[in-house]
């Protein structure tokens, strides 16, 4: 993505969502998630921020300048995975 705000603003979307998500899991008795529990969490933070972005019309904006919207969840995906991995 060429727009580095939006970029960044994913990226933190997305680790905020995953945050979120894996307190959500812990709450209902999930403290270690297995491989299929942890893609379910990633394809999660990533529907989130997609809708996120609709709501905001974000979507619409980058549409304009030519940018996906699938652009938009994977770059909220990175920082999920990548926490996904690090923290067990």
């Amino acid at each position: 993505m060429r727009l580095p705000a939006f970029r960044n603003a994913y990226l933190v979307r997305g680790a905020m969502v995953w945050v979120a998500l894996r307190m959500g899991a812990a709450f209902v008795r999930i403290s270690d998630p297995n491989l299929a529990q942890e893609l379910l969490i990633c394809v999660g933070v990533m529907l989130a921020v997609q809708l996120d972005a609709r709501r905001r019309h974000e979507d619409a904006f980058l549409a304009n300048l030519g940018i996906s919207p699938w652009a938009i969840a994977a770059w909220s995906a990175p920082v999920a995975i990548v926490l996904e991995i690090l923290v067990p």
